[in-house]
């Protein structure tokens, strides 16, 4: 894994190191886009792998009771493609100081509370095999689309945010400042995201159904046999388009067309 991410800067090394009018300076800008493009899909690789890991230790520590329906963390969502963990850690409530452990994904916000308290140094320590701490939903999953993400006091310096969604609103801080401000963004641009996807796909939709209620479209039909046709000019030709009535073999009429002649 190490060597193949060191073989654009290999390469690229070679490359400066080589004349301008050598023969092999376009064989090794093309073997440095092949590995460049070869390290952009293993890294792609490595984050769906570490993506899926994750999900599914969430899947297997996290107790989803009072969701209506079964929630499957390592699964496609309904409009963002495969769900991806994007922020994970610990907040409190304001009020009670209660610690919670929270889930950003990229299509809702999961807020969780562990039985028995632990301790944690990072995402790696959580995800960990070795962790078996079992944590409970706190309140259903916080859905992206339906969010809007404040600050008390932008001035403030305390690491206070709260979190609308529909008539509910959870006020939360962090342990310092640039751990807060990590929420808000990630929070903020993963609903942005979200509504974007949503709206592209609605429209998309529209369109869909649209084109099909106008009919709007081209129909080739190619007479093989024909009776009792009538000339439509006085000179005894016809028209270079022709109005007819089309049916299905063994039913009734049911559609018209322009056919060419």
């Amino acid at each position: 894994m190490q060597r193949i991410t060191r073989y654009p800067l290999h390469i690229k090394n070679i490359l400066e190191s080589t004349q301008e009018d050598h023969a092999d300076r376009r064989p090794l800008r093309e073997a440095l886009e092949r590995a460049e493009e070869l390290c952009s899909q293993v890294n792609e690789g490595v984050r769906e792998k570490e993506n899926s890991d994750r999900l599914e230790w969430i899947q297997s520590h996290v107790q989803c009771e009072g969701v209506t329906e079964n929630l499957v963390f390592n699964s496609l969502t309904n409009c963002l493609g495969p769900r991806k963990l994007l922020h994970s850690g610990k907040v409190y409530k304001i009020k009670s100081n209660k610690e919670l452990w929270a889930f950003l994904f990229n299509d809702f916000l999961l807020l969780t509370h562990a039985a028995k308290q632990f301790s944690s140094s990072g995402p790696d320590k959580l995800f960990s095999t070795k962790n078996n701490t079992q944590l409970k939903m706190y309140k259903p999953p916080v859905f992206l689309n339906e969010v809007l993400v404040k600050l008390p006091d932008p001035s403030s310096e305390e690491p206070f945010f709260h979190i609308s969604h529909i008539d509910r609103v959870y006020s939360l801080k962090t342990e310092n400042i640039n751990e807060r401000t990590a929420w808000v963004q990630k929070i903020k641009a993963a609903s942005e995201d979200f509504l974007e996807t949503d709206k592209k796909k609605r429209e998309k939709a529209y369109q869909a159904r649209s084109l099909k209620a106008s009919g709007i479209g081209r129909l080739l039909v190619t007479i093989l046999e024909a009776t009792e046709l009538k000339s439509c000019k006085s000179n005894g030709e016809f028209y270079k388009h022709s109005y007819i009535q089309w049916q299905e073999k063994g039913c009734e009429p049911f559609g018209n067309t322009w056919i060419s002649t």
